[in-house]
């Protein structure tokens, strides 16, 4: 709710919150999509750099876990990968993704996890 109410403070302690749930009950399925949240917020609040590692990376994940979006979260999904994409340009953008493809889930919950300026 908080982030479709455009309150992205509020949505980031909520979703770290989940991860770190998360994390301490091993819940890799859970793990990948709570980094698609994280994944959104990037978008949202225009930091296409951070979203285009944090799509990679969990990319990489849905892949290795058999993790499929409903058709409405895909859409979603693709959606902002396109603005991610056409707000970089396709050599940025393909790098980065590449950056996030190579990261291990511990690694993308670290970067997810970070402070930054949004």
């Amino acid at each position: 709710m908080a982030y479709s109410r455009g309150d992205f403070a509020r949505a980031r302690s909520l979703y770290r919150e989940a991860l770190n749930i998360l994390q301490e009950t091993g819940n890799q399925w859970g793990i990948a999509y709570s980094l698609e949240s994280f994944t959104a917020l990037a978008v949202a609040e225009q930091d296409m750099g951070r979203a285009a590692k944090l799509f990679g990376a969990t990319e990489t994940f849905y892949a290795q876990l058999q993790f499929l979006l409903s058709p409405l979260e895909r859409d979603n999904h693709e959606r902002d990968v396109a603005a991610t994409r056409a707000a970089l340009g396709e050599e940025v953008f393909s790098s980065l993704w590449a950056e996030g493809r190579a990261m291990k889930m511990s690694q993308a919950v670290e970067y997810a996890l970070i402070d930054y300026n949004g």
